[in-house]
């Protein structure tokens, strides 16, 4: 919540409604980087420590191995999940479609409509970018296509015309040929 309100994608009133009692649309952040930090045992102490057979639980005497353990191991985990599964980044992705609206019902009629409208409306870099270049590659196969239609228009005159030619040689063939033997007479002589 806090992290939308300071990104602007949620008002600062919203942190004040999620205190009422109608349930608001917050996004689970996701469970890389949680962590127990400690577990108190107050209750049982309370009711066992001092019954004699329990001892009381406490942390007083390890705290410098455990603050060792979550410095060595804990914490070089969460930082290589992170940089490895990238789950918060995606998180931080889909937050603006949260409307975080207050609703009454846990299943009511909002409930999936973020989840909705981002599988119309939300599109990721790398699919922005795919479609670029799959719009420009079909852009270039139809202008090949458009110049191989002219092409093939342009050739199909051409022969229809060479056609046109042959047939009327064909027809007039008598009168060509005379015509060609009478020029080669004249060059001869």
């Amino acid at each position: 919540m806090a992290i939308a309100v300071v990104r602007g994608q949620a008002p600062k009133q919203t942190i004040e409604k999620s205190w009422e009692s109608m349930r608001i649309d917050i996004p689970r952040a996701p469970g890389l980087g949680l962590m127990l930090d400690e577990i108190h045992y107050d209750r049982y102490n309370k009711r066992f420590a001092n019954d004699g057979i329990h001892e009381k639980l406490s942390w007083e005497n390890v705290e410098d191995e455990v603050e060792a353990f979550k410095k060595d191991f804990i914490f070089p985990e969460m930082v290589c999940g992170e940089k490895e599964e990238k789950s918060m980044f995606d998180w931080l992705k889909i937050l603006p479609i949260h409307g975080f609206e207050q609703r009454h019902f846990e299943h009511s009629e909002n409930h999936h409509k973020p989840f909705e409208s981002l599988a119309r409306n939300m599109r990721t870099e790398q699919n922005y970018k795919e479609e670029n270049k799959m719009r420009e590659e079909n852009n270039k196969i139809d202008e090949n296509n458009k110049i191989d239609e002219t092409n093939i228009g342009d050739e199909n005159n051409k022969v229809d015309e060479n056609n046109k030619v042959n047939e009327n040689n064909k027809d007039n063939g008598s009168d060509t040929m005379n015509v060609q033997n009478e020029n080669a007479a004249v060059e001869n002589t």
